[in-house]
């Protein structure tokens, strides 16, 4: 998972059809009963045709901004099954959190350009009516929008919105856990270590570092573009992990300067950096590793066992 930059909303949102639309849609939702509009499949005024049709004059635009990956797991849309499903980031057909079931959430944002994403047939079935707060009680009104929803405190990441890399960390067996409440959240609810997909970013990264070790250029495999490139940037920084600690003074040995040293020999991948770079770590101390905020023993160690 990458951020993605949202651009500007088709020209359909500045026209008057959309704004007729709006209005009858609102309409509709707020005078039919809630148990007939759970059973039927959402309808659009007949002045704009069936949502869907309307959604689908904005697919164009969404593709480009995702660069023809799902916004979530970055499969290749083109190599989905399936075509590549109109999603939206609040739920438009009710918002199940962490206590409840929430009915009247969030359909009044169903035509919203800022909710709206592309997701493969496999995210957005996991993402289904997902939508869990930190707190439940900021829970925002129905027919709340703008401003009036950033009370609410999301637990799922919005790839529109979020910088992914702050939440989630990509390891080279190609699973994905979370650094934060919201990267975890995000990652249980979408299933994002399913098989197949880990598989997918584990060949990624290890092309990466085939890549490196022959010397190549890597520009390709981490372009924005590039499917999984969000786990393959993590692999590059982890390759390219730097850390800022006090100098330290060599050992007085007595021996004029001269000090017996060891080499490590090994194949490759079999761990001789993430040595060298704990005993870098180590050698710190606590309280200087404990200021390199941005340094993790995950970030360093690239195998880890399961549990651990």
């Amino acid at each position: 998972m990458i951020r993605i930059e949202r651009p500007k909303a088709p020209d359909i949102y500045a026209s008057k059809a959309y704004q007729q639309a709006q209005l009858e849609f609102d309409a509709h939702y707020r005078d039919t009963d809630l148990k007939v509009r759970q059973q039927k499949s959402f309808r659009a005024p007949s002045s704009s045709g069936s949502v869907e049709r309307f959604l689908d004059r904005t697919r164009t635009r969404l593709e480009a901004a995702q660069l023809g990956k799902c916004a979530y797991c970055e499969t290749s849309l083109d190599l989905t099954l399936r075509a590549a499903e109109h999603d939206h980031y609040r739920p438009a057909r009710g918002a199940r959190g962490h206590d409840a079931f929430h009915d009247e959430h969030y359909w009044w944002l169903v035509l919203e350009w800022d909710n709206l994403m592309l997701l493969c047939p496999r995210c957005s079935m996991a993402k289904g009516s997902w939508f869990p707060l930190a707190d439940e009680s900021t829970r925002a009104a129905v027919g709340a929008r703008g401003q009036d929803l950033a009370g609410e405190e999301p637990l799922l990441l919005d790839p529109f919105v979020d910088e992914p890399s702050e939440h989630l960390r990509f390891l080279d067996d190609g699973s994905v856990s979370g650094r934060t409440v919201r990267g975890r959240t995000t990652v249980e609810i979408l299933n994002l270590n399913r098989p197949d997909l880990r598989q997918q970013r584990a060949s990624r990264i290890d092309a990466l570092y085939r890549t490196l070790d022959l010397g190549q250029d890597v520009a390709t495999l981490l372009a924005p573009a590039s499917p999984y490139v969000g786990a393959a940037r993590a692999a590059m920084a982890r390759r390219n992990l730097t850390v800022d600690g006090p100098p330290v003074e060599p050992p007085d040995t007595g021996t004029g300067g001269q000090a017996p040293w060891l080499l490590l020999l090994g194949e490759n991948a079999v761990g001789k950096s993430s040595v060298l770079q704990a005993l870098v770590l180590t050698l710190m101390g606590r309280e200087a590793l404990e200021a390199q905020a941005h340094v993790s023993p995950m970030d360093v160690l690239r195998y880890v066992r399961e549990g651990d």
